[in-house]
């Protein structure tokens, strides 16, 4: 085995462009990588790709087995990518049938790449500052040999709609019923919330039930917002954050319990963390509205942290004594120190 690296010497400025190829395999085994804004070893953005049948490889079969799917990893070499859990993303697509090549595209848009193995869409990398890529296009080899055609760089700055986001599953309107869970949506961003140059920790509450009328009961519903906010409040003032703060409720949630809560709210909590405590109100204002167009985690209370650039980078569900710890904590600690 060894490694390999090739890039073009055309520098792809920032902003919104498509690359699009075709592989096919030449070796019994294979594992490559697309780069994309490569600047140096560590500035840079990748598609993994491999496959093939590595015992036949190195003779232990006499048969190879059949091309049907690929695993595919998104990541970057920065320093910081490694120790943030969800930054990377990763699967294996299938074919359905036997190949001996497959296409792959890769669409940029500023600091986040998403991918697409044969026109489908895999996963989604954001660079972790929110910097936009840019640089050289290359390709690496570590196991094996591949062969690359049909390659394509398209500038889309200029154009109308971004094509390739239709394939993409969208952002997180906060105003909008959700279309993805939470952790299905990590790298995507968040429009509606308030941002942060040290980033945004949200507590998202889910519509309270109610009952066969339909009516909300509201001590329950005043108390349960007390609740998540104190746990929110712990959170932040323990471990000393400057980050955005911000209580996201429902809605469809009745105008006289939302007067209620803030009231208690305001009686509640440390009056620093009061002041700065933002409320939004997310989703339709319907409490009979789907609150959800796909969505399985509507009914759970939720801890989400939000980059500066409105990048979801942590979903977490928000529960009594709910700690600070794993990804929620490594993404804070880079973002508080900016």
């Amino acid at each position: 085995m060894r490694d390999a690296f090739v890039r073009h010497d055309l520098w792809l400025e920032p902003g919104r462009f498509r690359v699009r190829l075709r592989i096919a395999p030449t070796s019994a085994a294979f594992n490559g990588s697309i780069v994309v804004g490569y600047e140096r070893r560590d500035r840079n953005a990748r598609l993994g790709f491999g496959g093939g049948d590595y015992a036949f490889a190195i003779g232990d079969k006499e048969e190879p087995a059949e091309f049907q799917s690929v695993g595919w990893n998104l990541n970057g070499l920065y320093e910081r990518d490694g120790g943030l859990e969800g930054a990377t993303r990763g699967g294996t697509h299938s074919f359905g049938r036997t190949v001996s090549a497959f296409e792959l595209e890769l669409a940029v848009d500023g600091g986040a790449l998403h991918a697409f193995v044969e026109n489908e869409y895999v996963g989604t990398y954001h660079t972790p500052d929110g910097m936009p890529l840019e640089g050289y296009l290359g390709f690496a080899s570590s196991v094996g040999s591949y062969k690359v055609t049909s390659v394509s760089v398209q500038r889309l700055d200029r154009s109308a709609t971004f094509a390739p986001l239709e394939r993409v599953p969208p952002p997180i309107l906060v105003a909008h019923p959700r279309v993805e869970s939470f952790r299905n949506s990590l790298n995507r961003r968040v429009v509606g919330l308030p941002l942060s140059p040290k980033g945004t920790l949200c507590a998202w509450l889910p519509l309270p039930e109610s009952d066969e009328s339909g009516a909300i009961d509201a001590a329950r519903a005043r108390k349960r917002i007390v609740e998540r906010a104190t746990e929110l409040e712990r959170l932040v003032l323990r471990q000393g954050l400057s980050c955005a703060a911000v209580l996201a409720l429902p809605a469809a949630i009745p105008q006289e319990i939302l007067d209620g809560a803030k009231a208690d709210l305001a009686t509640s909590l440390d009056p620093q963390f009061f002041s700065r405590l933002v409320t939004v109100l997310h989703g339709p204002k319907d409490a009979s509205a789907p609150r959800s167009a796909g969505a399985e985690d509507t009914h759970q209370s939720w801890l989400l942290f939000v980059d500066s650039a409105g990048v979801l980078r942590v979903a977490d569900s928000l529960h009594a004594g709910k700690r600070l710890d794993g990804a929620l904590a490594r993404w804070v600690e880079v973002f508080r120190n900016r």
